[in-house]
This record gives C-alpha cells, sequence and structure tokens, in this order.
C-alpha cells in the first residue's frame, strides 16, 4: 500500500507549481540546463510582444483612446514581467520553503497527524484546481474576442467585413491585415506563455499558506489531546516535554510565516501598485466608452 507521504506529500501538493515555474524556468528544484532552455524561451516571446507593444504606443501616444486600449495589456505583460523577476531573485528562499515543508512531513510520526495534513493537501490541490480554472477562463475569454468579429460576419452579415483586432496593439512592421492570423497566432502564444511565472507563483505562494494550516491543525490536534493519556495526580513530566515540543512546533509555525513573508512581499507590494493602475486604466476607458455611447 502506497504511503500517505507519497501520495499526498509535498510532490503531489506542488505538481501544479513543478509544471507552471518549470514552464519559464523558475522552478528551485529544475535542472540548470531545462531552467536556461525555458527560461530562454519565456524570455525571447516576452521580449518579442515587449518590443512589438513598446513600438505601437510610441506610434499611438497622442491619442487618447487608443492608448487607453493599448495601456491595460502592457501593464498586465510587465507584471508577468516582475513575477518572473521576483521568481529568479527568490529561488533560493523559495527553496528553502520546500526543504521546511519536507522536513515538516519527515518529522511526522503519527497517523492520526500524517492524516490531517494530508487532508490540508487534498484541499489545497481543491483550490489549485479552481485557481488556475478561474484564471485560464478569464484568459481564454479575452483571446475569443479578436474572433468575435469572424463569428458575426457568419452569423450576421453586413454588405461589408467587420474590421479585425488583434489581441494585443503591437506593431511588426507588416500589413496587419494580411498577417493577421500569423500576428494573432503570436498574441496568442504570448497570451498563454506570459501568465506562467504570475499562475505559477501564486499557486506557491497558496500551496506554502496551506500548508501551515495543516501544521497549525496538527498544533491543535496535539494541544487538544495532551492531557489524554496523563494521570492528574502524577507528575505529568509526559505532559510537560509534549507542552515544550507544542511550544516548539509554535516557534517552527512563526520562522515558516516569516519565510513565506520575506519570500512574496515585495512581489505583492508591486502587484498591488499595478493593479491598481490596471483598474484605473480600465476604469476611464469604460466611462469614455459610456460616453461615446
Amino acid at each position: 500500500m502506497m504511503d500517505v507521504r507519497e501520495a499526498l506529500g509535498p510532490k503531489s501538493n506542488f505538481k501544479y507549481n513543478i509544471f507552471f515555474l518549470s514552464a519559464c524556468g523558475i522552478w528551485p528544484l529544475q535542472s540548470k540546463s531545462s531552467k536556461v532552455i525555458f527560461g530562454f524561451l519565456w524570455i525571447t516571446q516576452e521580449f518579442i510582444i515587449t518590443g512589438a507593444e513598446s513600438i505601437k504606443l510610441v506610434e499611438i501616444y497622442k491619442e487618447i483612446d487608443l492608448l487607453l486600449e493599448a495601456l491595460p495589456p502592457f501593464i498586465y505583460n510587465r507584471l508577468n514581467d516582475i513575477v518572473f523577476a521576483n521568481g529568479m531573485i527568490n529561488q533560493h528562499k523559495m527553496k528553502i520553503l520546500l526543504r521546511k515543508i519536507q522536513n515538516h512531513w519527515d518529522s511526522l510520526t503519527d497517523e492520526s497527524e500524517i492524516q490531517i495534513l494530508a487532508k490540508t493537501v487534498k484541499f489545497g490541490m481543491l483550490i489549485n484546481v479552481g485557481f488556475i480554472g478561474m484564471v485560464y477562463s478569464a484568459l481564454w475569454s479575452c483571446m475569443l474576442l479578436p474572433l468575435l468579429p469572424l463569428v458575426l460576419d457568419i452569423v450576421q452579415p453586413l454588405n461589408e467585413s467587420r474590421p479585425l483586432k488583434p489581441l494585443f496593439m503591437c506593431e511588426f512592421f507588416v500589413d496587419p491585415d494580411k498577417y493577421y492570423f500569423t500576428i494573432l497566432a503570436q498574441n496568442y502564444m504570448s497570451a498563454l506563455a506570459s501568465p506562467l511565472p504570475l499562475v505559477g507563483m501564486d499557486l506557491f505562494f497558496i500551496n506554502c499558506c496551506n500548508h501551515i494550516c495543516g501544521i497549525i491543525g496538527i498544533l491543535g490536534f496535539r494541544i487538544d489531546n495532551i492531557t489524554k493519556n496523563e494521570a492528574l495526580n502524577k507528575e505529568c513530566k509526559s505532559t510537560y516535554k509534549q507542552l515544550c515540543k507544542c511550544m516548539d512546533m509554535h516557534q517552527i509555525i512563526f520562522d515558516f510565516c516569516d519565510s513565506i513573508n520575506d519570500t512574496f512581499s515585495t512581489n505583492f507590494l508591486v502587484m498591488l501598485f499595478i493593479n491598481m493602475s490596471l483598474m484605473s486604466f480600465t476604469g476611464v476607458a469604460v466611462s469614455r466608452l459610456f460616453q461615446e455611447l
């Protein structure tokens, strides 16, 4: 029978992290050759779309309506770049967190405590799937928008074809109508690849927080059961030792939380600032759209 540690241990808990972060070369336990190859591919596609978007922004900087339409995707892609850089810089800290999680699993000997952490892992995997589904559902809905004019031309045709728009406003110095589907394919590739570090790092944070919640649950379990097998008329030396172990675990929890904070605090501060900027640009764009209507 498979050990619970193998079936629902750290590797299972972080399997989605392994996929997303390895795909862009920032998984801390990834081989060096794999990091170089996947990191180079991710940076290359990001460099291409960044250059094309930047050129387009320079061309339309005097046209406010187009600028407001182009800025949110541009800022969003830069957010992904920042998260990627944070992952590259903090790989050592992420590796320390993974080692601590592995040590927590290895230190457990009581079957009930292992089951508590295993249930936490199962819950965490559901959160992972839900988060990935939410992100990529929103992403796919945006990716389908450029195809809407083509569908409407079939469903409700007009005297002339509706104008086609790319997913991102970018400039490749080619005829945008003649090479529309080529540009759109490149945009789709960037749309799928660019958020890999963002999703991966968010999942890493979620899994670390979920894991420490499981450890807190184990601590509560130990405290609740600490006096069950002790007679009150004895010296209770065993109880004292168990209480000391609980205090040590309490300190371990605080140390782990400090490590999470040290790894992600700067990243989340920058993300908060950028998200507020995105909301502002989107709000202004929607307001101008309603005024035109």
